[in-house]
């Protein structure tokens, strides 16, 4: 297995891929997938594996553990998803959501904040000591829109938050808050 630098220097070189301007659009994005994945010498790239995570170990392990899983996936900064998540706000069957969980495991691609709520869910599906409840957050910068989700956590009534942002202060919140609202007010002074 090589290490996630490897491969994208493998993949950066590769001659049909120069030239590229991002973000790309579905069809482009399509096509360049299909020239990576037909290439049989680029070095295969590692896979995260999902913490085996003991109800015995405490929750503040458990929630670290599952927050350093979730970071040794990269940022995806492409503009586009490689997962489709359309619909986040709508009503997704636990099904849904776990199936995605599955498929971003199986294929070890950059992720975004929905994709690292969606990983949470899944770490955490086995552990009926937690409570799990997203958070969207919505802003607006020089008319653009923002949305931004993390999964907050409750273990033996005291609150924390899994996620992933480009900003360290927008996704992993120490286990240990008291409320809901404390919760959120800390994520709102990063704002």
């Amino acid at each position: 297995m090589a290490s996630k630098k490897a491969v994208a220097e493998a993949i950066k070189n590769l001659p049909e891929l120069q030239g590229l301007t991002f973000p790309l659009d579905g069809d482009k994005l399509q096509e360049v997938i299909a020239v990576i994945k037909a290439k049989t010498d680029l070095p295969c790239p590692t896979r995260n594996e999902p913490p085996r995570l003991s109800l015995a170990s405490s929750p503040v392990s458990r929630h670290l553990a599952i927050q350093a899983y979730i970071e040794a996936y990269e940022y995806n900064f492409t503009g586009e998803n490689f997962f489709n998540v359309k619909g986040v706000r709508q009503n997704q069957s636990l099904f849904r959501v776990l199936d995605v969980a599955k498929r971003v495991i199986r294929e070890s691609l950059p992720i975004k904040c929905v994709e690292a709520v969606y990983l949470g869910i899944y770490c955490t599906q086995s552990m009926p000591d937690i409570e799990r409840l997203p958070i969207i957050f919505n802003s607006e910068i020089s008319g653009h829109r923002y949305g931004h989700i993390v999964l907050a956590v409750r273990y033996s009534g005291k609150i924390g938050a899994i996620g992933l942002s480009r900003r360290a202060d927008l996704m992993f919140k120490a286990w240990g808050f008291d409320t809901l609202s404390d919760l959120i007010l800390d994520y709102k002074q990063s704002y």
